[in-house]
């Protein structure tokens, strides 16, 4: 059965993981991969995004169609 409680406390704990795992300003990418057991943080280049090649790409293609 679904408790709101188990996810404020999953939340909690997870900004509280992020909250040390980033010691300072930047673009990060955070990942879990599917079937994982851990969640990743990286620290991205300056002026690198986050976002996919194929997102962008999308995302574009998609504007184009409006």
């Amino acid at each position: 059965m679904w408790d709101g409680n188990t996810c404020i406390n999953f939340t909690a704990k997870f900004l509280e993981f992020l909250k040390d795992a980033i010691p300072e300003d930047g673009v990060y990418q955070i990942t879990f991969p599917r079937n994982g057991t851990v969640i990743s943080v990286t620290k991205k280049p300056d002026g690198e995004s986050f976002l996919t090649p194929e997102y962008v790409k999308w995302k574009q293609d998609t504007r184009s169609e409006l």
